[in-house]
């Protein structure tokens, strides 16, 4: 018998609420970064797998200029994901000194979360 939609829910809530103590990573306070540089760092890093203009690819990488997705992903988000990566993802940790593959620094991520911000949406 397969569990309800409802009750899955309920019982990824139930297993969230055992975590009790706050991740924290390492984020720049204010990300604000040069997006003429975060496009060019995205196109030789990002292309790949989140396609032009983050338009995304199919089975690579998330659409990261779709609107809905910017409206509940804040740039600390965004941020997290490009330099730690994203657990049972092929993104990989991007952060230079973490044996990331792409080897970025910190000001590099907030420029490519700049230029992802920047996007606008007939650019896709």
């Amino acid at each position: 018998e397969r569990i309800s939609e409802k009750d899955l829910n309920n019982l990824v809530v139930f297993i969230r609420d055992w975590q009790t103590e706050e991740i924290k990573f390492d984020v720049p306070e204010v990300i604000a970064g040069d997006p003429t540089a975060g496009e060019k760092l995205y196109n030789l890093k990002c292309l790949n797998c989140h396609g032009e203009a983050g338009a995304g690819r199919l089975k690579m990488g998330p659409a990261l200029s779709n609107p809905e997705y910017l409206k509940y992903t804040s740039d600390k988000q965004i941020w997290i994901s490009a330099a730690y990566g994203r657990e049972n993802t092929s993104m990989g940790s991007s952060l230079k000194g973490l044996e990331g593959v792409r080897q970025l620094k910190e000001e590099e991520i907030s420029d490519i979360v700049s230029y992802i911000r920047s996007i606008k949406p007939n650019e896709k």
